[in-house]
């Protein structure tokens, strides 16, 4: 190596710290930086302080040129931090900012953004919003205890070099990886569980004509079945939608998780209410009509191939409330006068097929 080294221009990197420490309790440096000489200047060493196993810290090499400009991560996207969120202070707010006088019965888009506005800033108030980087799904505070235990062990042993303060060391280690072993396992079962086979997320292929026909059929039903249509919504069916309401999917293009709308007050409730009406007697909002779509790759597809992607649509989770309600009422309907057929069972409450 020293006849290498003597021979061209590279230059051996030393860094500061030690890389490794044995079960004697030894600390060395067993791994090698070598660079030409050009860029010495511009290269610097780092051990980051997770160690990995069997006491072998992560050497961190960066070049780093006078005239480098690093880019923001564009994918790390600010997210609500649901599970450190004060409910209690969010239902008091919404009930005291989200109040009927801030909707517009003439204009539904205006009623729209007042809705969406104060329950934003009852969000900012309430709710921890950050980036976060290299999520791990299955991590949790137990973990990052037995973390901080092994963590403060190889601090001792490294500052003592004594055998026994290793050998404590190297035990924490064990129950540390042991505990992640068994964490990312149950983790990925309990995905596993939720995932449903049954949904392919295919989009209709002619809107036009489905509301064309839509229109054909709602204009053939008698007087009573238009007023159970046109009919407001009552406080009964907001909150039988809002229990049927899934948690812990994604927001749409106003940011707003679903869970929001379930922890709103009483009285901010009943102005989510008034405001789906007012949609329901006007038009939906415009905002309504965008949605963030996202390609997933089918399996065993050419990349390359656009065909080859299933598109997935993010919808507001409010607009998402207000189908549910619309669905239910349809799904009356359809079973009070008997326009399915007995014969069908999937996808129908109270039936059974074998």
């Amino acid at each position: 190596m020293e006849d290498f080294l003597d021979s061209s221009a590279a230059t051996l990197i030393q860094g500061d710290g030690h890389a490794f420490l044995s079960f004697k309790g030894e600390k060395t440096n067993p791994d090698l930086t070598i660079s030409h000489s050009n860029i010495v200047s511009v290269t610097s060493l780092n051990l980051l302080k997770s160690c990995s196993g069997y006491g072998h810290k992560i050497l961190c090499v960066r070049h780093l040129p006078k005239t480098s400009f690093r880019q923001p991560d564009e994918t790390l996207l600010p997210r609500w931090n649901l599970r450190k969120a004060d409910w209690t202070r969010f239902s008091e707010l919404t009930a005291t900012l989200l109040s009927p006088g801030r909707l517009d019965e003439a204009n539904p888009n205006k009623s729209y953004n007042a809705v969406s506005e104060a329950i934003k800033v009852c969000t900012l108030e309430t709710i921890p919003r950050g980036r976060v980087k290299n999520y791990r799904p299955f991590w949790t505070e137990e973990l990052a205890d037995l973390k901080t235990i092994r963590d403060n062990a190889r601090r001792q042993a490294e500052l003592t070099g004594s055998v026994v303060d290793n050998v404590a060391f190297r035990c924490t280690q064990a129950v540390l990886k042991r505990a992640i072993k068994h964490t990312k396992r149950d983790c990925f079962r309990n995905f596993a569980a939720k995932i449903d086979f049954r949904r392919d997320g295919i989009l209709p292929k002619n809107k036009k004509k489905f509301s064309n026909s839509l229109k054909t059929t709602v204009g053939c039903l008698n007087r009573e079945d238009d007023q159970l249509f046109n009919d407001n919504f009552t406080l009964n069916e907001l909150l039988k939608a809002m229990k049927e309401t899934k948690k812990g999917k994604s927001a749409g293009t106003d940011d707003l998780p679903a869970e929001l709308f379930l922890n709103l007050g009483k009285k901010a409730i009943s102005t989510l209410l008034l405001f789906y009406n007012i949609i329901w007697n006007t038009q939906v909002p415009s905002e309504w009509r965008k949605a963030i779509i996202i390609p997933l790759l089918k399996p065993h597809k050419p990349p390359e191939d656009p065909s080859s992607y299933r598109p997935i649509s993010l919808t507001n989770a409010c607009c998402k409330l207000m189908e549910r309600m619309v669905t239910n009422r349809l799904n009356y309907f359809l079973e009070k006068y008997n326009k399915i057929s007995d014969f069908q069972a999937g996808y129908r409450k109270k039936k059974k097929y074998h």
